[in-house]
């Protein structure tokens, strides 16, 4: 399973910089982790701003540190442009124990993040 560590949006002002921490994200039910996404669920992370749009946000995923928290990971981001969610990892990389697995600024704001394991 993967165990991500800073997973969100940060604001280019920092005042409102929104984090979420280990979220255990796996294809099976067996991941541990403060937030739970198992058995090959999408989860999704939702902005709760006023203005979706009107911020550059920067999201950064990357796998935890300790056993297990290495794996595969789809990560997909909705900027709100009408697109909906679009994929912005490859499904079929294995990602490392303390690797960046996405790290990208939108310049239009986020409106949510998906996560996914099937592995």
């Amino acid at each position: 399973w993967v165990n991500l560590q800073d997973i969100w949006e940060e604001p280019l002002t920092d005042t409102q910089r929104l984090q979420t921490n280990n979220i255990a994200v796996d294809g099976d039910d067996n991941g541990n982790g403060d937030v739970k996404c198992l058995n090959g669920d999408v989860c999704t992370l939702e902005m709760t701003v006023d203005e979706p749009g009107g911020v550059e946000a920067c999201l950064r995923v990357k796998t935890g540190g300790t056993q297990y928290d290495d794996g595969y990971l789809d990560v997909f981001v909705n900027t709100g442009d009408g697109s909906g969610y679009v994929e912005v990892t490859q499904s079929d990389v294995k990602h490392d124990q303390n690797s960046v697995v996405v790290e990208k600024c939108y310049s239009g704001g986020l409106v949510g993040v998906q996560v996914m394991n099937s592995d």
